[in-house]
């Protein structure tokens, strides 16, 4: 029983240690010094720049009033695949520590280990009760650990504003201008619209 204890929390130290949170992010400083942080999602020289926050804001800069241009390293895309895999195959938790959540990570795998001990107490033991129930909980946080991670590694990547949609080239933008923008009356919304059979 000492072996297993051990193996789960060498497992769980060793992903909470090659799985940090990186919060780098860009930074945008303009002639009249203000900063705009976030990550730039496309850079015009002579035209703009555009910058999009940490919380989705979209920031337009004209290129003749950028000042300093600070690149930080961008946390990377996460995989909903392997944080689900990492929490199905190893061990409940394991998607967290790969999702960053560490505190998640810690509690699925406290509850994994409990409920472990607990079904190994109650075989020993000749307890079914305690033994169905440690069995029940591993079961739980097991499928609660699959569930939560790539949820939250989908959650992560359109903090960090990824898309699933591939990115819109200028012209493609342009084109999807609504009529307006042309001098043309202004689209209906669709909440105004009443149809009638």
């Amino acid at each position: 029983m000492r072996a297993i204890g051990l193996a789960w929390l060498l497992a769980s130290v060793l992903s909470a240690c090659v799985v940090t949170p990186c919060r780098a992010q860009d930074v945008v400083t303009t002639k009249d010094s203000t900063e705009f942080k976030g990550r730039i999602v496309e850079e015009a020289p002579g035209s703009h720049l555009v910058i999009r926050t940490m919380g989705g804001e979209v920031d337009t800069i004209s290129w003749d009033n950028v000042g300093v241009i600070r690149r930080g390293e961008w946390p990377g895309k996460k995989s909903p695949w392997l944080a689900w895999g990492l929490s199905f195959v190893l061990l409940p938790g394991m998607g967290q520590f790969y999702n960053g959540d560490v505190g998640k990570g810690i509690a699925f795998s406290v509850v994994g280990l409990a409920s472990t001990v607990m079904m190994i107490a109650g075989e020993e033991s000749s307890d079914d009760a305690l033994g169905a129930l440690g069995g029940m909980l591993f079961l739980g946080s097991w499928i609660a650990s699959w569930v939560e991670a790539p949820i939250r590694s989908s959650a992560i990547n359109r903090q960090r504003g990824y898309s699933l949609a591939p990115p819109l080239s200028p012209a493609r933008r342009e084109a999807m201008l609504p009529p307006e923008a042309d001098g043309m009356a202004p689209l209906i919304p669709l909440a105004q619209v009443t149809v009638r059979f």
